[in-house]
């Protein structure tokens, strides 16, 4: 089951998992834990844009820092996994891209506890970013798809999502060479459709291979 917490405070609820005698706490970060430096000159800049560094990056990365460094008890180990690609910021709430998310944590957790040399886990964790960033142009494309008007509209547009694909295909692949294969389920990444909240119109075919060479 996926459950969502929904919370401002306990955004990362390591903290629940001590106060329950877990041993070994796996926290997967939605979405990394370093605030992106910013250049800017802030007393050149809108309110807006300071209100905006400060809570949405500063801040919740603050958060984050004081969620996993809750007090543990001798013997509770303490997992951390940071996402190297920033795929859904902090307030997205489209359910698309968070199962795109979803899947590169798991992908990502598989990675930091793989028995394996660190000369593999980096090249599995590079594929693993292709992967996720490939879904991510894949979503938007396909975005740009559900929303032509006929198939002449379709046709060209669709041409884009299968670029997408063909690169999660070759990434893919390239983590499997390393040993780590994401499993059967992942055939779906560049197979078929991400997950859209607007349905798919007529004019557009149910497979996006449909008339090419996957």
């Amino acid at each position: 089951a996926t459950y969502v917490d929904g919370g401002v405070c306990q955004n990362i609820p390591v903290e629940v998992a001590v106060a329950l005698g877990a041993q070994r706490i796996v926290a997967v970060l939605a979405v990394p834990i370093r605030s992106p430096s910013d250049t800017r000159d802030f007393t050149q800049v809108a309110f807006p844009a300071v209100f905006l560094r400060s809570v949405d990056q500063i801040g919740f990365a603050e958060k984050q820092r004081e969620n996993l460094g809750v007090p543990r008890p001798d013997g509770c180990e303490l997992v951390v996994i940071e996402p190297t690609v920033d795929l859904v910021g902090a307030f997205e709430v489209n359910a698309g891209l968070m199962h795109v998310d979803l899947d590169y944590g798991g992908l990502r957790a598989e990675e930091a506890l793989a028995d394996v040399d660190e000369g593999t886990r980096r090249r599995a964790m590079d594929a693993t970013d292709r992967v996720v960033i490939a879904r991510d142009r894949a979503w938007y494309a396909e975005e740009d798809v559900f929303g032509s008007s006929s198939p002449s509209e379709a046709v060209p547009r669709l041409e884009r999502v299968r670029a997408a694909k063909r690169q999660v295909r070759e990434a893919l692949a390239d983590r499997a060479s390393a040993g780590l294969p994401a499993g059967a389920a992942a055939e779906a990444w560049w197979r078929g459709y991400e997950g859209h909240a607007v349905p798919r119109p007529a004019h557009v075919p149910d497979d996006p291979w449909d008339g090419a060479d996957a």
